[in-house]
């Protein structure tokens, strides 16, 4: 089977028609993607500046509830402070009472010991002090 002219060129045409509708329909999808990703970009970009200024207008609110927590924290470690400063200061006191009745309670023992070994020296001790 030999082809002639016209039988090349109406093959051409049927091949030159699908390719031109092809190409037209891959153009059309091709845009309509670029499309809905240039608006799914935009929607992105309105939901962070969305997201940007609800983050600022709760930035402040978010500042002051913290330094109002800290300040408060604050407040309680000075009083800790005041407190352990106190608390420091009467077992340093106390710790002096145990030293001096720790004393005390040694010379009590020494004299009771003087006094019943030997009573006349004791008594003689008694009347010196």
């Amino acid at each position: 089977m030999r082809f002639n002219f016209l039988d090349w060129m109406s093959m051409n045409m049927a091949v030159d028609i699908a390719f031109l509708i092809f190409t037209i329909a891959f153009v059309w999808k091709l845009r309509s993607v670029m499309k809905y990703a240039e608006n799914l970009s935009l929607q992105m970009l309105q939901i962070k500046q969305a997201l940007e200024a609800e983050i600022e207008k709760n930035k402040d609110h978010l500042i002051n509830k913290i330094d109002a927590k800290t300040g408060d924290l604050m407040r309680v470690s000075k009083v800790q402070a005041n407190d352990m400063f106190v608390l420091k200061t009467m077992i340093e006191k106390n710790e002096f009472r145990i030293q001096k009745n720790e004393d005390a309670s040694k010379q009590i023992k020494k004299d009771l010991i003087l006094t019943q070994k030997n009573p006349q020296a004791a008594r003689r001790r008694l009347k010196e002090n």
